[in-house]
């Protein structure tokens, strides 16, 4: 009889370990060692922790891209299409993440690294806080946290190169 359960036991343990993983990484619950970063869903999970998305390799591919997901983010919102939201807000840790190394690598000084920091913690604040409201928790709307998702968004533009912070306007026809 001990050799079944001991079997039986052992039989189960393989289903064990695979509904602790999985009640560990499904959701979009936040882990004690980055409480404040966002979330990180299993979908984005794989052996380099970025699901095959190629990030920037600059500061300036980097501060283009966050535009990106930010006007994507304001616009479903916007929208009231909060599920157009979700992917964008969950990807934008990952950039955030690399923004800092990015201005190192690119040369700048220690204070403007120091500027960069900091908005980038205020970033991952705010839309922390956004993704904790779209999950249901106390967080905050798009829309209350804007003001600060702006001034860090101003502070990480004002650190591109020259040629990438000034905004491509269109050009007028030349007339005579």
């Amino acid at each position: 009889m001990s050799r079944f359960f001991r079997h039986s036991w052992l039989s189960l343990l393989p289903v064990a370990i695979l509904a602790s993983a999985t009640l560990t990484f499904v959701g979009c619950g936040k882990s004690d060692m980055n409480s404040e970063r966002p979330p990180i869903s299993i979908d984005e999970l794989d052996s380099d922790g970025h699901a095959g998305h190629k990030h920037a390799e600059t500061y300036p591919e980097a501060v283009a891209e966050l535009e990106e997901m930010n006007k994507t983010i304001a616009s479903a919102f916007a929208n009231n299409d909060v599920d157009a939201a979700h992917d964008p807000l969950h990807e934008v840790g990952h950039v955030l993440d690399i923004l800092p190394g990015l201005a190192k690598k690119q040369g700048l000084d220690g204070k403007a690294v120091s500027a960069i920091s900091s908005a980038v913690e205020t970033l991952f604040d705010a839309f922390g806080r956004v993704d904790e409201k779209f999950h249901g928790g106390e967080g905050a709307t798009y829309d209350e946290v804007k003001a600060d998702v702006d001034s860090s968004m101003e502070v990480l533009r004002k650190h591109l190169p020259a040629q990438e912070a000034e905004a491509p306007e269109a050009e007028a026809p030349a007339t005579e």
